[in-house]
């Protein structure tokens, strides 16, 4: 069972006890009003309420139905959940009196003195019973107080004394909230709920084991300020858990705590697509991602499901994760037009058989070798899947007529001092090229490092402060711009919806980090101290490494779109004629096993291309002399 499903369970059960209560209680309260109007003569009081009882209960259920007491939470109960009692026994007794006066005439009275006490009874009832619940749950909370984690509730609203709450009443854990922060200046120096509110300054003489966020909505520099404020301190935080859209759960349990990610942490606010837009360019679509099982390529399957388009096919060479892909887009995101298929860009065949088939009116090209180190001991590869895939599946797509390409580059292609910058570099200038004769619009997206994708540092990160360290950072001064999966596949699909053909798209990558900063950073989310606890060493700039990237080729200049996160460079495309005949000296060295050759001619394509240590820096100094 899902979690989601979890939730929505345990939701309706909780309101369908609250709802059959009410109304127990309702037939109790009635009765007892006749009772007492009656003078305690419990028979004459038993033949009233029989002769009403139905329409008693058929106003209370619409009151219910129309004010909703049993959409509330039993563990936080507040002054609203009594003021949303009374107005739905008060609405329900006048109901009640109204529906007398036109039943006097099927001998049916309801008696307005009955219905005042009545009334009384039945919010006191309805009220207590829902008061009583949270003190019920309260006994332990007294037990567990005593000792345990201290947490600090970032937020002081409903959702952080919900969570203060549903901490502190744990039967599993021991855990004592000793403070919230919050900067609504009504709430600070006050008590909620038996903790005091400070601002966020006070977090440095809190003394605490861990920062649990509880806020609805906040923006994602003021979210990256507590939680600097929080890894500065050594607190390691974790958030209530949300689902799709940032709708927080129904319910939650403390074990449901989700933990910060280093992807969190970044001052970037959210992307927000103009929806009609997108959907006009990709619902309905047969739709191709090559690399679709990647970690750029996965996400922008998952971003293109809702948009529902015909045909959504993932062509990945990587059996297990294509696998996984498509369980998870079958199962939890109940897609049925999404097709899997296993194979390699370079596979003629393949790709003649896939385009008879699907016919694919979209093409996001992800497909690449992107690792620097290995395509600098490997260029003949590097040329095979970056630049020979590129162009197989580019003649393909103009061979039938596919509507649009786009291609995912990226920074290291814009004055490559490595063979995978230098061979995305190639593949720009392809597809560049063949736009100038082809029906098909082809366009390139180039940004920088994604957080969390495969082989990227944060995950190497993780996994080495899970050993224990130490962490192994390349130079002390190396900087490299970063964005999120999500944010960097949403920024495709918006460039792949405006482009037109033969643009270069850059993407707003916000201020570069410094690596050894960021392992700092995710020693500290860790809850360890860098340097005592895990240490940070350096390895030495890595074969083909930059220490800076950069996103323009000197000759580019760039021009605002009508997204502020999109810029477009602006270049001229080269002559296709001359392209392909570049290409194919490249190919004819394939065969040669010469591997200096290959670069070589990467070099005379690409000029700017200026190898750093690596082997091939040989190539330039002979080309100086």
């Amino acid at each position: 069972m899902t979690s989601r499903l979890k939730y929505t369970l345990r939701g309706y059960l909780t309101r369908l006890s609250l709802v059959l209560t009410d109304v127990i209680l309702s037939m109790v309260s009635f009765l007892t009003a006749a009772w007492l109007r009656y003078n305690f003569d419990f028979d004459q009081a038993l033949d009233y309420f029989l002769s009403d009882v139905f329409l008693v209960l058929l106003v209370r259920v619409v009151s219910f139905r129309i004010f909703r007491p049993y959409a509330m939470n039993l563990r936080f109960v507040s002054l609203s959940t009594v003021v949303t009692v009374f107005n739905t026994v008060v609405s329900g007794g006048l109901l009640m009196f109204l529906a007398g006066i036109v039943m006097r005439y099927y001998d049916i009275r309801v008696s307005l003195s009955v219905l005042v006490i009545d009334s009384l009874l039945l919010t006191i009832l309805m009220s207590a019973y829902r008061l009583a619940i949270p003190l019920m749950l309260a006994r332990p909370l007294r037990r567990s107080s005593e000792a345990g984690e201290r947490i600090i509730v970032l937020g002081a609203g409903y959702l952080g004394m919900l969570t203060k709450q549903i901490l502190e009443r744990d039967p599993n854990t021991r855990r004592q909230v000793i403070a919230f922060i919050d900067d609504n200046p009504d709430l600070v120096n006050t008590n909620v709920d038996g903790a005091p509110v400070y601002r966020a300054s006070r977090l440095s003489s809190l003394v605490a084991d861990k920062a649990v966020l509880a806020i609805r909505d906040i923006s994602p520099e003021r979210q990256a300020e507590l939680f600097d404020l929080c890894i500065e301190k050594g607190i390691p935080i974790l958030r209530v858990p949300l689902v799709q859209n940032n709708h927080l759960v129904d319910d939650f349990s403390a074990a449901d705590l989700q933990e910060i990610r280093i992807e969190d942490l970044l001052h970037r606010p959210a992307i927000h697509l103009p929806e009609d837009e997108v959907k006009r360019t990709y619902s309905g679509r047969r739709i191709l991602i090559t690399g679709g099982a990647g970690s750029i390529g996965s996400e922008i399957v998952r971003q293109l499901i809702p948009l529902k388009p015909s045909r959504l096919i993932i062509l990945d060479q990587s059996e297990s994760a294509l696998t996984e892909l498509q369980l998870e887009c079958h199962e939890h995101y109940n897609a049925p037009f999404v097709t899997a298929v296993l194979g390699d860009v370079c596979d003629h065949l393949k790709l003649t058989d896939l385009f008879e088939r699907y016919r694919p009116e979209v093409i996001f090209h992800a497909a690449a070798y992107k690792h620097v180190p290995m395509v600098e001991h490997f260029p003949e590869e590097g040329v095979k899947v970056n630049v020979l895939g590129t162009r197989a599946l580019a003649q393909m797509a103009t061979q039938y007529s596919t509507g649009k390409f786009v291609m995912v580059s990226t920074d290291k292609a814009v004055n490559p001092t490595n063979v995978m910058g230098a061979t995305k570099r190639v593949a720009e200038l392809l597809i560049q090229s063949l736009d100038t004769i082809s029906q098909t619009s082809f366009i390139t997206t180039r940004f920088g490092n994604v957080l969390g994708s495969n082989g990227s540092v944060v995950p190497r990160f993780r996994e080495q402060i899970r050993q224990g360290g130490p962490l192994t950072v390349t130079h002390p001064d190396i900087t490299r711009y970063f964005m999120t999966i999500s944010e960097a596949s949403r920024l495709v699909l918006e460039a792949g919806a405006m482009g037109e053909g033969g643009e270069i798209y850059l993407f707003d990558m916000g201020q570069p980090v410094k690596i050894i900063d960021l392992a700092e950073k995710m020693i500290k989310l860790a809850g360890r101290r860098p340097y005592q606890d895990i240490d940070i060493v350096f390895s030495g700039l890595r074969p083909g490494e930059k220490l800076i990237e950069e996103l323009l080729i000197k000759s580019e200049e760039t021009l605002e779109t009508h997204h502020p996160k999109i810029m477009k460079a602006r270049v001229s495309a080269p002559p296709y004629h001359k392209v392909e005949r570049l290409v194919n000296q490249l190919v004819d060295l394939l065969g040669a096993s010469d591997q200096k050759a290959l670069v070589g001619q990467l070099k005379a394509i690409v000029p700017e291309f200026v190898s750093r240590n690596s082997e091939f820096e040989v190539l330039d100094r002979e080309t100086k002399e």
